[in-house]
């Protein structure tokens, strides 16, 4: 149960850099802005290997893999370091937005059917 913690407390990690990598893009930062996702990546590929850890199939089962990341990816590293205002520039801010979206989707999800399947005390 502690590791689902973590893993649940991960994901809100990860949701606020995400917010935090899409602040610094607009601001177009992207030394930063690619350190950010590099440590997205390396905290999403934990969370791959915790899902895959646990009994729970709940959390197995909808678990939001990394692969998704791989279209932000080569969005990011076909970037300029100077960044004027593009068609992909548009394309990363959806891209991120979406998985940020995707992600509280997930964790809904995930929360709304563990309480449903947590045991009642009588």
């Amino acid at each position: 149960m502690e590791n689902e913690q973590n893993y649940y407390h991960r994901w809100i990690s990860i949701n606020q850099h995400l917010s935090v990598l899409l602040r610094n893009y607009r601001l177009g930062n992207m030394s930063f802005v690619q350190n950010t996702f590099q440590y997205i990546r390396q905290e999403w590929l934990y969370q791959d290997d915790l899902a895959e850890s646990f009994e729970n199939r709940l959390i197995r089962r909808n678990h939001f893999s990394s692969q998704k990341l791989h279209k932000l990816d080569s969005l990011l590293s076909n970037e300029p370091q100077n960044l004027h205002f593009t068609k992909s520039n548009r394309q990363v801010i959806l891209e991120i937005k979406w998985i940020s979206d995707q992600m509280d989707g997930m964790l809904h999800h995930l929360q709304k059917k563990s309480v449903c399947l947590q045991p009642v005390k009588i």
